[in-house]
């Protein structure tokens, strides 16, 4: 919920529905679009609002009215640009004054608002101008590892942690040429199928060379996810090191004086963050507390406003407190005591 009041834009309330829903990643939130538009003026009445009184609403197919909107570089998905907004114009004043360096990679965007040419979008900003580019993103390898193995890609990442082994892979003769930007299925890009690939490979050699007795606190199948998801973080470094090495060459970067800006949902992948700070030197890092893909919403409108403003627009994201006020603290800790 936004409130515009000439330039000044302010983010009055963030709702992740499926906090509502109580269904992680839900492939629909409601059964209808009556049921969602109920749902959206209950949650508005709260807020002081009436649906009545909105001036637009973007981003759902049967709830959108008001100003028309589109990707900003039809190349790439409204998806993908909504992750990119999330961490782009997080502070107008730094959008505005400084260089920052932006990626929006996770497993693959949703095609509702329709498909583009490419996957992934990454964008450089200096002082406001912006330039899009296509980006590849190792998210579809964890969905690869997620799919073989049943557990969220944070889960994975967790037990690569906790579980010692390892297995030595040739991680640069592994990845090639492969890039990881297009996914058009039966292409030679495709970015499913190379993914698929690649990953079983790993899974193939892991199975191989996994010494028979390693941690016993885990099982076998726990020490092979271990030792694969080591792998993929390390193709993952990889990947981002391409990724940020092709836009230093490209743009003359100095990435000292630059920020980094990170969203999607492979932006909550902290190690990779960590290394690619230490290895590049950036000025900074700049992230978001709804880098998956509970941060559309706020994408989709920071990407309007941007289209509609421009450099006059004026925001600051005040926080991740934006949400249902608690007002039963002491029933809730009685209930979950």
């Amino acid at each position: 919920l936004w409130h515009l009041d000439g330039s000044c834009l302010e983010l009055v309330r963030h709702w992740e529905l499926e906090r509502f829903s109580g269904e992680k990643q839900h492939a629909s939130v409601e059964p209808s679009t009556h049921s969602a538009r109920e749902r959206l003026k209950r949650l508005l009445r709260g807020a002081g609002v009436e649906w009545s009184e909105l001036r637009a609403s973007w981003g759902t197919p049967g709830l959108d009215f008001g100003t028309p909107y589109r990707s900003p570089d039809d190349r790439f998905a409204i998806h993908s640009m909504a992750h990119l907004f999330t961490v782009l114009l997080a502070s107008s004043d730094r959008f505005a004054n400084g260089d920052i360096l932006a990626f929006a990679l996770d497993g693959g965007p949703d095609h509702v608002l329709g498909r583009h040419e490419f996957q992934y979008v990454g964008a450089l900003s200096r002082r406001g101008q912006v330039e899009y580019f296509p980006s590849e993103s190792p998210g579809r390898l964890f969905n690869t590892a997620t799919h073989i193995y049943g557990l969220e890609a944070g889960s994975l990442m967790a037990l690569a942690s906790a579980c010692p082994d390892a297995v030595e892979v040739d991680v640069a003769a592994l990845l090639g040429e492969n890039e990881f930007g297009i996914s058009q299925a039966g292409s030679d890009d495709d970015v499913v199928a190379t993914a698929d690939r690649i990953v079983h490979e790993v899974e193939r050699i892991v199975r191989a060379r996994l010494p028979r007795r390693g941690d016993q606190r885990f099982t076998s199948r726990e020490r092979e996810a271990s030792a694969v998801m080591k792998v993929i973080q390390t193709m993952s470094c990889r990947i981002m090191e391409r990724n940020v090495d092709k836009a230093v060459r490209r743009f003359g970067l100095d990435p000292r004086a630059t920020s980094l800006a990170l969203s999607g949902g492979f932006a909550l992948n902290c190690p990779t963050n960590s290394w690619l700070m230490s290895r590049y030197s950036f000025k900074e890092f700049i992230g978001s507390p709804c880098s998956n893909d509970s941060g559309q919403a706020l994408g989709v409108g920071l990407m309007v406003f941007h289209s509609l403003l421009g450099g006059q627009l004026q925001f600051e994201l005040p926080g991740a407190f934006l949400g249902e006020p608690i007002a039963d603290t002491e029933d809730a800790l009685r209930e979950f005591a």
